[in-house]
């Protein structure tokens, strides 16, 4: 409600001359001054009647109001500005949370999925390791994948992938950070290998001395790549049947890359293989992979999207031949997800590697694993393996000597 003693706008401008000559004081004067500083209307019309040249008491009281009539409306667009930028920030926000998050964090996700599958199917022995440390933000998406890898000689290396992704425009930025424990070399298979019989007994005779209280892990190579039914019964007749492998697929026939891949920093040269226990990417429902009785199923089919169930138990028969299946569907996934990585030569050294894993007729040149020693020695027993090497020796404390 307004004050009965404010002054009206009628009663101001029947003052103005007054008032622009100097002729009322006080607090009339100061009324009527205060009244046109918070009135447009009032103050156009005193600068209608303002003189345009009656020396500088006028020009000091003209650029006084003009003054405060700029602050006014500076004040005025500030605030109509930060009113803008504060609704225009919310509905951004709820734009992005309802449309731009679900595309940004499904690409994040497939991104992260594309770092598992390129560490457990490029670095032989190689296993994930911890929780995911990547973050996704409005204009990147950061994704790490931490690493251990087993090396030669008694030595592992852990290890950081660390790619920042741009959400809209920019460069994908790799970075790299490997850590040795001590010197040593990364496991690797070059065809054709030269079967060494002096090595292999070497390693047969310093296993059969120790086998009874020990446990191993080891490299072989086959002198001539062997099929997955073959690598098959190699696994199956040693006795130990466990999750502990990791086979190298043969692609000498193929060109790939042989420098590494400059954009992700000098990533190595791969060789392409995969682990007994695969992590995919996507499963089916928690109930797929058992029978009508509750019992491991080991003849597991695709569903409508391309996805195989949940495995439940390894096939001690087949377990190569049904890892391999699960290896296939996952490389077809890989292939989607590398094209996130926008780098060239990778993507198509992992085209031409899928190419060959959808033909049934892949071959297995080489492997690294873990057992019993005694395990170990059944394995070695295999004509046609060409070289070994022992990487690691371990006492085995669920052997009959542990108690002792």
């Amino acid at each position: 409600m307004m004050d009965e003693n404010t002054i009206t706008c009628e009663e101001v401008i029947k003052k103005l001359p007054d008032f622009i000559g100097g002729k009322l004081e006080g607090s009339e004067a100061e009324e009527i001054e205060n009244h046109i500083k918070d009135c447009d209307s009032c103050f156009s019309q005193m600068e209608i009647n303002l003189p345009k040249s009656k020396g500088d008491d006028f020009e000091k009281k003209r650029r006084k109001f003009e003054n405060v009539f700029i602050r006014r409306a500076l004040g005025r667009v500030t605030i109509c500005c930060l009113l803008i930028t504060v609704v225009a920030y919310i509905l951004f926000t709820c734009l992005y949370q309802t449309v731009f998050s679900k595309t940004l964090m499904k690409k994040h996700e497939q991104i992260e999925n594309g770092l598992y599958d390129l560490v457990q199917f490029t670095m032989p022995g190689a296993r994930i390791t911890g929780g995911n440390e990547g973050s996704i933000g409005l204009f990147e998406s950061i994704n790490i994948v931490n690493f251990e890898q087993q090396l030669l000689w008694d030595n592992y290396c852990t290890g950081k992938i660390d790619v920042a992704v741009p959400n809209y425009i920019g460069e994908n930025d790799w970075r790299y950070q490997f850590l040795y424990k001590k010197s040593g070399q990364k496991i690797g298979w070059n065809n054709p290998i030269q079967k060494n019989n002096e090595k292999l007994e070497k390693a047969r005779k310093k296993l059969e001395d120790i086998k009874a209280w020990s446990k191993c892990a080891m490299v072989i190579s086959f002198e001539k790549p062997v099929t997955l039914t073959e690598m098959d019964s190699i696994v199956s007749l040693s006795g130990d049947v466990s999750r502990e492998w990791w086979f190298s697929i043969d692609t000498s026939n193929l060109s790939l890359n042989k420098w590494g891949y400059r954009k992700m920093n000098s990533f190595p040269s791969a060789n392409w293989g995969f682990p007994m226990d695969i992590k995919m990417s996507e499963t089916g429902p928690e109930a797929a992979g058992v029978d009508e009785n509750n019992n491991p199923s080991f003849d597991v089919k695709e569903d409508e999207q391309g996805n195989l169930p949940q495995l439940w138990a390894i096939d001690t028969k087949r377990p190569v031949t049904q890892m391999y299946k699960y290896f296939r569907n996952e490389m077809g996934k890989f292939v989607g997800y590398a094209k996130y990585f926008e780098v060239d030569e990778f993507s198509k050294d992992l085209d031409n590697v899928y190419n060959l894993i959808k033909n049934k007729d892949v071959r297995i040149n080489g492997a690294i694993f873990r057992a019993t020693t005694s395990s170990a020695l059944k394995v070695l027993n295999n004509s046609n393996i060409a070289d070994v090497e022992i990487i690691k020796l371990d006492f085995d404390y669920n052997s009959p000597l542990a108690g002792y």
